[in-house]
C-alpha cells in the first residue's frame, strides 16, 4: 500500500492559495453588490491564510497558526461590520448597489 502524505507537496496548497487570492481579487474586479464585494474580500484572506499555513507547516513554525487565529478574528470582526452596514443601509435606501453608496452622507 502507498502512503502518501498530503503535506509533503506544498505546491499543491500554494496553488490553491494563489487561486483563493487570485478569484477574490477578480470578482472584487467584477463586483456590483456589496455583498459580493465583502465575500470576495474573504476569499483575499482565506488566500492568505492557506498561505500563512503552508509555509508555517513547511518552516515548523507554529507562528503562523497563531496569525492564522488573529486573521481569523479580524476576518469574522470586519464581515459582521460590514454586513450590518449593508443591512442598515438596505433597510433605508432598499438598494445594495455600490454606486449608490457614494450619495451617502456620514
Amino acid at each position: 500500500m502507498i502512503q502518501y502524505n498530503l503535506f509533503e507537496n506544498y505546491t499543491i496548497y500554494i496553488l490553491i492559495s494563489n487561486l483563493l487570492a487570485f478569484s477574490g481579487m477578480i470578482s472584487l474586479g467584477y463586483a456590483q453588490n456589496a455583498i459580493t464585494w465583502i465575500l470576495s474580500v474573504e476569499l483575499m484572506f482565506l488566500g492568505a491564510i492557506v498561505n500563512l499555513i503552508t509555509f508555517s507547516l513547511f518552516y515548523y513554525n507554529a507562528e503562523g497558526f497563531i496569525y492564522v487565529l488573529l486573521l481569523l478574528i479580524l476576518i469574522a470582526a470586519e464581515s459582521a461590520i460590514g454586513l450590518s452596514l449593508i443591512i442598515h443601509y438596505f433597510s433605508h435606501k432598499k438598494n445594495s448597489n455600490i454606486e449608490s453608496y457614494n450619495n451617502t452622507k456620514i
